[in-house]
């Protein structure tokens, strides 16, 4: 729950009222050290005064609520607005709660909590009212079934490029994306926590110095993907301007065993008809009555018993209020928000799910390999073996993820840059610093992670803690945070000392970003995928579900 305070009991009534007295003929969001709070800063918006911490070259604000707990019966119940807390302080010094979430082997055990509908903000210098500076709005991914907002620390960000950021939580897995017969808004709760947080952002952002006209929403992987449906959501028009896409996987499909070994994945988006059903058999294993109120009867389940079965909700649902088109069908029609669009992914997506799911732990043969490809494409596994010979490779591992990141990630990736480009104005990348630094990922061995799927994050932000990053490492984050925030401020990445961006147009130029001398640069990005051979190729053969 959020933590209010009443004003300082070392404060005389007299001087409190002539610090009331006094309130306006100063700027309502003017830093104030508070008696007995050093260090802290106090704005005051329409909904109330928030106290952060003040540090050196930015301000910060975290846990800061920006819907009601979404407990109770409001569970499975779209995000309601959270109300004025009067003359309280609201003590914004610390994240809020996670939402529930898998407890996945290589991150810490975590507070979770239903009541998770909070975010933060990191605020260059001090706050000041009216400043008008650029805001991000930044959307974790995990798969819809991990992360939160408060892993991304975006001091460096922020204090650098004097652009407001905002990170936030979302609902996830069972609890964001639960679907049922007459439930209204069912599989799009994580969806319409967004839109509440872009409303919070639209009306409240300006207290912190931020321009609610100059909003850039911001998402990688699975935040990648919910940028996407905003971009094609009738909800969210108008609620940013510019658009970040970071290996989204909004139009992608996953071939048998292609992620974490999973049998075929034919879409990340699903029907309220097709999600049914698996409602249906969680209903059955908890034994609800369905002779009465099955919903309500299932808010009352507790939080970590439906936790359990939140891997089986991963799609989001589409027919709905939010998404009333299928946003693949959208997206190629070029029914999208006409907003400036930066886009890429990395050099070696796959690298990551192949590591996590145990595949450069044991060495991976020939025979194997030649069985992962017919097991994913049927009779064209031979075809790919040929375009991707074992032998060409310094080991099964790396053959078998170059083949995933190819048809996986870098198609569809190219797909989107085309769809998207035929509306609006895109700027296309690839980030592909091999030697970035692989913390968990060591597990890969002689192999290397390579650019693996997430490894910019660390460039953007300190994630959790700051990334043992080299000098010419760093040198390479700044530039990249300095293409971001100015194409956060000028809906065009290109600016003064930075190497010069292309627009993606029919030439399809994609920025490499590289660590090195030189190595900020263009890069034929069809051609290292062999997108060519993939035309045509590589569907999930007919039949496999």
């Amino acid at each position: 729950m959020p933590r209010f305070r009443s004003f300082s009991p070392t404060m005389s009534r007299r001087q409190f009222l002539a610090g009331s007295m006094l309130a306006p003929l100063l700027p309502r969001t003017l830093a104030a050290r508070q008696p007995g709070a050093a260090g802290s800063v106090v704005i005051e918006t329409t909904l109330g005064r928030i106290q952060g911490v003040q540090e050196d070259g930015y301000a910060v604000f975290q846990g800061v609520p920006y819907a009601k707990p979404p407990v109770d019966d409001l569970r499975w119940v779209a995000p309601q607005p959270v109300e004025p807390w009067g003359n309280d302080v609201l003590v914004a010094e610390e994240p809020g709660p996670v939402a529930p979430q898998a407890q996945m082997p290589f991150l810490d055990e975590r507070e979770s909590s239903e009541d998770c509908l909070y975010l933060n903000v990191w605020v260059p210098g001090t706050p000041e009212e009216g400043a008008g500076k650029p805001v991000i709005v930044f959307v974790h991914g995990g798969a819809n079934l991990f992360g939160s907002g408060s892993e991304y620390l975006a001091s460096r960000l922020a204090a650098d490029e004097d652009v407001v950021v905002v990170t936030l939580n979302y609902r996830m897995g069972i609890f964001g994306s639960f679907v049922f017969p007459g439930l209204p808004d069912g599989g799009t709760f994580g969806l319409l926590d967004q839109v509440m947080a872009l409303e919070w952002v639209r009306d409240h952002i300006g207290a912190f110095g931020g321009d609610p006209g100059n909003v850039t929403l911001m998402g990688q992987s699975w935040g990648g993907l919910c940028v996407s449906a905003h971009l094609v959501s009738p909800l969210s028009e108008g609620l940013f301007h510019r658009a970040v896409i970071q290996s989204g996987v909004a139009l992608a499909d996953f071939p048998a065993g292609t992620m974490f070994g999973l049998p075929a994945i034919h879409s990340l988006w699903a029907t309220e008809d097709e999600r049914t059903p698996v409602s249906q058999s969680v209903i059955e294993d908890l034994r609800i009555d369905e002779t009465k109120d099955i919903i309500g009867a299932l808010r009352k389940v507790p939080t970590g018993l439906l936790n359990a079965f939140s891997a089986l909700y991963v799609p989001y649902v589409w027919g709905t209020r939010f998404l009333p088109e299928h946003p693949v069908d959208a997206t190629l029609a070029g029914e999208i928000h006409p907003v400036p669009v930066l886009a890429g992914s990395t050099r070696d997506e796959a690298r990551l799910m192949v590591t996590l799911s145990g595949g450069f732990l044991a060495r991976m043969g020939e025979d194997e390999y030649l069985e992962r490809l017919e097991e994913a494409f049927g009779d064209e596994a031979g075809e790919i073996a040929s375009e991707y010979p074992f032998e060409a490779f310094p080991s099964g591992e790396l053959a078998w993820a170059t083949v995933v990141t190819d048809r996986v990630w870098a198609r569809p990736t190219m797909e989107q840059h085309r769809a998207l480009a035929a509306v609006t104005p895109v700027w296309a990348y690839e980030f592909r610093d091999r030697e970035a630094p692989a913390g968990f990922l060591a597990v890969g061995g002689d192999d290397g992670a390579g650019a693996y799927h997430s490894a910019e994050l660390g460039y953007q932000f300190d994630v959790r803690e700051p990334a043992p990053l080299a000098a010419s490492q760093r040198r390479l984050a700044a530039m990249m945070n300095r293409y971001w925030a100015t194409f956060a401020r000028d809906g065009d990445p290109n600016g003064e000392g930075l190497p010069r961006w292309e627009p993606f147009d029919s030439g399809e130029p994609v920025l490499g970003l590289d660590d090195g001398p030189g190595e900020v640069a263009p890069v034929d990005f069809a051609a290292e995928h062999r997108l060519a051979f993939w035309e045509g190729r590589g569907e999930i053969p007919a039949g496999e579900d």
